[in-house]
């Protein structure tokens, strides 16, 4: 089964100039580092909706033991995350790590039609895709139905729209899953909508579902999702 470990960054201070000064050299320094190290860094993004100019970086493991040998190899080479490498920047940096695990209806494929998607749309010159990242809690005796529902509607969106990631959670609180999301046409339209049918997949998931937040994500330019 695989896991993908999120990392999330705050800076302080935090203003447009320093911002752009970390991402470009986190990207320069530190995603060749964590690759050489065998983390499978799928993308990062800056958050266009939450906190003011942080990140999210999203990495793929094969294994509990990858992700294990992978930390390790780091932290000899960085002694640490790899921020070492960006104390020159004189920042204050917070950084936060969830591990979780791909749904049974994440396989990796899911994830290379994205990265294939992304590719495809770079070589052409087409502008960049926007990120939906929807974080919701159930209970754990509904969590398997609400990823079965996920996957469901999944399948019933519009092909400019692509889900990329379902995965729930390993450290932290338990029946919270992420749904990664990207859409060719950008934020999508969440007006009031009428006609709703009873037996819409809809209606039994967000029966199920306890809390949903949704925010929405801009590439950056190491990122390989995009």
């Amino acid at each position: 089964m695989a896991y993908v470990l999120e990392i999330k960054h705050q800076l302080s201070p935090a203003t447009p100039k320093t911002y752009e000064d970390f991402v470009l050299r986190y990207g320069e320094l530190v995603i060749p580092l964590m690759e050489k190290c065998g983390w499978d860094v799928l993308g990062g993004w800056m958050w266009a909706t939450g906190t003011l100019f942080s990140d999210f970086v999203l990495v793929q493991f094969d294994s509990l033991t990858d992700y294990a040998e992978a930390w390790e190899r780091l932290e000899s080479q960085a002694q640490g995350t790899g921020l070492s490498l960006l104390d020159d920047l004189g920042l204050s940096v917070r950084q936060d790590v969830s591990l979780s695990k791909m749904t049974p209806f994440s396989p990796p494929a899911r994830i290379q039609a994205g990265l294939d998607r992304s590719a495809e749309r770079a070589a052409a010159n087409m502008p960049h895709r926007t990120f939906t990242y929807a974080r919701l809690t159930t209970s754990l005796e509904h969590l398997k139905r609400v990823e079965e529902l996920i996957e469901l509607t999944a399948g019933g969106v519009p092909p400019t729209t692509q889900l990329i990631a379902s995965y729930n959670s390993v450290t932290g609180r338990q029946a919270e899953m992420v749904d990664l999301w990207a859409r060719d046409e950008g934020v999508p339209n969440f007006g009031f909508i009428t006609g709703r049918q009873e037996d819409d997949p809809y209606e039994e998931l967000y029966r199920l579902v306890e809390t949903e937040t949704v925010n929405y994500l801009n590439p950056l330019p190491y990122s390989r999702l995009r």
